[in-house]
């Protein structure tokens, strides 16, 4: 029965996942779709801390915190924050799209033991995702301040969460397009109602100008006589 009841368990624990996933997509604020992500994945695998980050545009070699869990609490204060890759355990994900250490994490990266410290100094999981085209958009972690055993990886489980992710900044990036293409539009109409008006105004000067001219060559004739 042993295999049976591993199965149902794995099942359940996996159906559990999916709905911290679907939980975190139904945030009243979608500002706050990304801590709530991290939030989930924190409690999902059981971490002292989760994340989820953005490769700056234009600036592939650093990274900003979209959304941070520790200790089972969403840090806002964190959020924002801005990380260069160089020298850190992110580096190496960005390289080979997924990283797992199951201790160490803070010997192997010195330049970086202060903030491993505030998220787990021992284990590091993390992997890339990627917009349509297969360009890497940010990256979901999570790390711990206790070794992991060796061969429990929760590769596909964070694959999982950074799918959606994913999706989550491909939408928001698509909106602010929008509204940008939007505010351009109306800056348009704008000026094209300035020039509308301004040629009106000038029209109505000149008919002003035309009939002060008239006025003004006739009292001229007067003034000089026949």
């Amino acid at each position: 029965y042993a295999p049976r009841v591993a199965a149902d368990l794995a099942q359940r624990r996996d159906a559990a996942h999916v709905h911290a996933i679907l939980a975190s997509s139904d945030a009243a604020d979608a500002s706050r779709t990304f801590s709530q992500l991290a939030a989930s994945l924190c409690a999902s695998l059981h971490t002292r801390s989760a994340l989820v980050s953005e490769l700056l545009p234009g600036e592939p070699r650093r990274f900003r915190v979209r959304g941070i869990s520790i200790g089972g609490e969403i840090r806002a204060d964190l959020e924002g924050h801005e990380i260069e890759l160089a020298g850190s355990p992110c580096e190496r994900v960005y390289e080979r799209g997924w990283m797992f250490h199951a201790r160490d994490v803070a010997r192997l990266y010195p330049a970086f033991v202060e903030t491993m410290n505030l998220l787990g100094r021992e284990a590091y999981f993390g992997v890339v995702f990627a917009d349509r085209e297969g360009r890497a958009l940010g990256h979901v972690a999570v790390a711990h301040d206790r070794p992991v055993r060796e061969g429990l990886s929760p590769q596909s489980l964070l694959r999982f969460f950074a799918l959606r992710a994913a999706a989550e900044l491909e939408r928001e990036r698509a909106t602010a397009l929008r509204l940008e293409g939007e505010r351009k539009e109306l800056v348009r109409q704008r000026m094209e109602s300035l020039g509308l008006l301004a040629g009106g105004i000038a029209h109505d000067f000149n008919n002003l100008l035309v009939g002060i001219l008239g006025n003004a060559s006739l009292a001229l004739v007067d003034a000089h006589g026949p």
